[in-house]
Parts: structure tokens; C-alpha cells; sequence
């Protein structure tokens, strides 16, 4: 009896230390992957407190050094199978942050059986890529034009210039969102909302009763008038910038006539004065 014990001890200790999310790594020998390890299993600790439990699925992971791309990262789905592939080693760990938050949110969709927009997929992504290094940035300055709503976008953008717009966009949209639902801090509710509704921004609603369109309104507005006072500080600084060489060209052309003019008069007077002298007119 004493013998069973300790074996079902034993079990239990062994799968309490056995991951649900496992995973097989594949990089390419040029790329710097000492951290990756670490890094994963610090991200998937991270998760797994946001969303209350660990998906029980396989993860192939694939570092790969390649040019000429568009994307840093992506990810594939087949049922519990999924294969991350990351491109871009000099942002090895916010694209593996990005690309887990993927996972876990598909996971978890699967399991209730509700569909996650783009928009939510892609928001959380960016949020929760930059939850460690984001620092508060003056979209006046760094807003990209032109300015994309988010919302309004069921698939991607096609246009390469527009992409950029949109993840800008979503990131500063979802660190808003954060900001007036605080869903970092009640995530698990959120999820639990989102699984009764099968509408996010309900689920937000039932977090704090705050109207989202009424936060989304807001944000756009703010984001449209601060990329437009971006453009006039940016061309206001050019026109300035302008009028001032253009004051200091004139200032030296007025200058240089006035030399020339105060020249030219002195010798007019020599020249009087001399003929003056010629003639015998003199004057006491």
C-alpha cells in the first residue's frame, strides 16, 4: 500500500512538471537562439496567467534567416498542431510574444467555438507584443498617414503602405482600450464575457459600463487630430525654416547694396571736389 502511494505521488509530481504546450525547435545555425528556450517558457508563464490554463497543444517553432520579406512572423493552425515561423532574429522575442498570443487566443476560440474577428486577433497581438517595452509615444510626431481604422478592416490591408497604418493603429487603439476597460487586469473576465457574447466589444462593455463606439469615436478623433497637427508642426517648421533663410538672404542683399550704394557716393564727391579744384572754385 505504502508502495502505491508513493508511485501515485510519484505521477503526480511527474505530469504536474510535463508542459501542455510542447514544443520542437527549429533554427538556422547563423541566428543567435541561446535565450529562445527561456524566452518561450516565460512568455507561455505569462499566458498562462492571462488566460487561466494551458492549451494542450504541439508547437513547431522555426527560426529562419531570410530577406526581402514583409512579415517578421507568422503563424500556421492544424488542429492541435501549430508551426510559428520567425523571420526577423533582431525582434526574435516581441515576434515570438506576438505569434504565442496567436496561439493561445485560437486555442482558446477553438475550444469555446466563437470566431475572433481580425481586428481582436491582431489588437491583443500587438498589445501584448508590447506590454513589456512600450513607452508612451506623441503620435504627433510618429503617426503614420494614412490614418487606418482598424475596424473597418475584415482582412488585411493589401497595400504594403497601409499594413504598416494598421498595425501603427490597432497597437495605440488596444493600449486605449486597456486603458479605459483595464482587461489586462481582469483578462480571464474578459474571455468569459467574450465566450457568453461572442462579441468582444460586449464583453468589454460588461467589463466597465463604458459605451465602446463612444471609445472608439473618441480615440479616432484624437488619432486624425494629432497626425494633422503633426503635418502643420512639420511644415510649419519647414515654412519657418524657409522664411528665415529668405529674411537672412534679404538682410544680406540690403546690406551689400547699401556698401555698394555708400561706395559709389564717395567717389561721386572725390570726383567733384576735383573738378572743383581744376576750375580755381573755391569757397571760404
Amino acid at each position: 500500500m505504502k508502495n502505491v502511494a508513493l508511485f501515485l505521488c510519484f505521477m503526480l509530481l511527474l505530469f504536474s512538471c510535463v508542459r501542455a504546450v510542447h514544443l520542437v525547435l527549429q533554427y538556422d545555425n547563423r541566428i543567435p537562439t541561446d535565450n529562445l528556450k527561456v524566452w518561450f517558457s516565460q512568455v507561455v508563464e505569462e499566458l498562462n496567467e492571462l488566460f487561466g490554463s494551458e492549451p494542450d497543444v504541439n508547437v513547431l517553432l522555426k527560426v529562419e534567416k531570410k530577406t526581402g520579406i514583409e512579415r517578421r512572423g507568422w503563424m500556421r493552425a492544424k488542429g492541435r498542431f501549430y508551426e510559428i515561423h520567425i523571420s526577423d532574429s533582431t525582434t526574435l522575442y516581441e515576434t515570438l510574444r506576438h505569434e504565442l498570443m496567436h496561439l493561445y487566443l485560437d486555442a482558446w476560440a477553438r475550444s469555446k467555438g466563437i470566431r475572433v474577428p481580425l481586428w481582436v486577433h491582431e489588437g491583443l497581438a500587438n498589445w501584448f507584443e508590447a506590454l513589456e517595452t512600450r513607452q508612451s509615444h506623441a503620435i504627433v510626431f510618429a503617426g503614420k498617414t494614412p490614418v487606418v481604422d482598424p475596424l473597418s478592416y475584415e482582412y488585411y490591408p493589401e497595400d504594403r503602405k497601409l499594413l504598416g497604418s494598421y498595425y501603427f493603429y490597432i497597437t495605440d487603439f488596444f493600449f486605449m482600450l486597456d486603458g479605459v476597460y483595464g482587461f489586462h487586469d481582469e483578462f480571464g473576465t474578459l474571455l468569459k464575457y467574450f465566450a457568453k457574447t461572442g462579441d468582444f466589444r460586449k464583453a468589454l462593455e460588461r467589463l466597465k459600463k463604458v459605451d465602446f463606439e463612444s471609445v472608439h469615436s473618441t480615440w479616432l478623433f484624437k488619432v486624425r487630430f494629432l497626425v494633422s497637427l503633426g503635418w502643420i508642426v512639420r511644415w510649419g517648421l519647414w515654412v519657418v525654416s524657409a522664411l528665415l533663410l529668405m529674411g537672412m538672404a534679404l538682410r544680406v542683399y540690403i546690406k551689400r547694396r547699401r556698401l555698394l550704394y555708400e561706395e559709389s557716393g564717395d567717389s561721386g564727391s572725390d570726383r567733384i571736389d576735383r573738378e572743383a579744384n581744376d576750375r580755381g572754385d573755391f569757397t571760404a
